[in-house]
């Protein structure tokens, strides 16, 4: 590991306040972890800075349609922050009504891949909506099969194991933005 420099040191010090880890450590060459290790050892944790009734009330006002960072850049504030005060405020997105058309969309989308891979990061950017909220609805309306080919993008995340295991055993419903190993535990490891 490279030693830290006083340059870099004081980079720390002058932004730690307004800037995520990760963006430091993008700046710096270092990972994100790294610079939080430094500045653990340097003290420079965030403080809590108090929130104004203005600031409380942007964030309820704007929650459904703006991101954390985009929040916390209007606020001068970190996304993190603005995360945990949403949390602790039990500000929450609710889900977006799905219309006539989109679900339309969707069982198309569906249907015309029958049998072939689907990109479910590419329909959710087409209506607009997150991974997890397109493979939730068509579930609910039960257009999923576990017979279906995954996706590259989807393969790539996955763990040699876990592609061993699919390949024997199927895919097990339910399983979506989990592990192999939060789901059955240790045993998924081995392959019979």
């Amino acid at each position: 590991m490279a030693k830290w420099t006083g340059e870099e040191i004081n980079f720390l010090r002058d932004n730690y306040e307004s800037m995520e880890h990760e963006e430091m450590g993008k700046h710096l060459g270092r990972t994100g972890s790294s610079v939080k290790a430094k500045c653990w050892k340097l003290k420079l944790l965030h403080s809590e800075k108090f929130w104004t009734e203005e600031e409380i009330n942007f964030l309820r006002d704007n929650y459904g349609t703006m991101e954390h960072e985009e929040m916390g850049k209007h606020l001068g504030r970190t996304r993190n922050s603005v995360r945990a005060k949403c949390w602790k405020l039990n500000i929450v997105k609710l889900e977006k009504f799905w219309s006539d058309n989109e679900i339309k969309l969707l069982t198309d989308y569906y249907q015309n891949n029958t049998g072939s891979e689907l990109d479910l990061y590419f329909i959710a950017q087409e209506l607009g909506r997150t991974r997890w909220s397109v493979a939730n609805k068509a579930n609910e309306l039960k257009l999923t099969t576990l017979g279906r080919p995954r996706s590259e993008k989807s393969k790539k995340k996955m763990s040699e194991k876990a592609k061993n295991w699919i390949a024997k055993k199927g895919h097990l419903k339910g399983c979506l933005e989990k592990s192999m190993t939060q789901v059955l535990g240790p045993q998924s490891q081995e392959v019979d």
